[in-house]
């Protein structure tokens, strides 16, 4: 997606393979291994003046949708 970014941010509750990694047992506490993550979604873009924004959403559909609402009031 050229009109920004979105990445999954990890969750120190999820228990996905990734989130463990960074999130050791040791320090942060059992949890249920998963297949998937759990954690929320960053969305970063641009207004139309140029500056930089980021917002979390919950989902990774609320993060495509708020890319493409970014997109038309850029008129792209």
């Amino acid at each position: 997606m050229s009109e920004g970014d979105l990445y999954q941010v990890g969750s120190r509750t999820c228990g996905c393979v990734d989130c463990i990694e960074d999130y050791p047992p040791a320090q942060y506490g059992d949890r249920p291994r998963q297949a998937g993550c759990v954690g929320r979604w960053q969305v970063r873009y641009r207004t139309p003046e140029g500056q930089q924004r980021q917002k979390t959403v919950e989902s990774r559909a609320d993060a495509v949708l708020l890319l493409r609402t970014q997109a038309v009031g850029r008129g792209a």
